[in-house]
């Protein structure tokens, strides 16, 4: 597989599936590996209800600010 390239300047990076944020603050590798994650569990479990659909999926700069509370 393939790598996006994502560019930030603070070298972090969000995941928002829709509106929310699902993975916060996570650097260029992790965020490559787990959107091609996501996308391959879709082709695999699309029939069975995988929830998250690739097209709904994005990545984008993170602000420096989080906005998900730890456990």
């Amino acid at each position: 597989m393939t790598s996006d390239i994502y560019s930030s300047k603070t070298g972090l990076y969000n995941i928002r599936f829709k509106s929310d944020v699902i993975h916060e603050a996570i650097e260029h590798t992790e965020c490559s590996e787990l959107m091609d994650y996501y996308r391959s569990r879709y082709e695999k479990l699309k029939d069975t209800g995988w929830p998250l659909e690739p097209e709904h999926l994005h990545v984008e700069e993170f602000s420096g600010k989080y906005v998900t509370k730890k456990k």
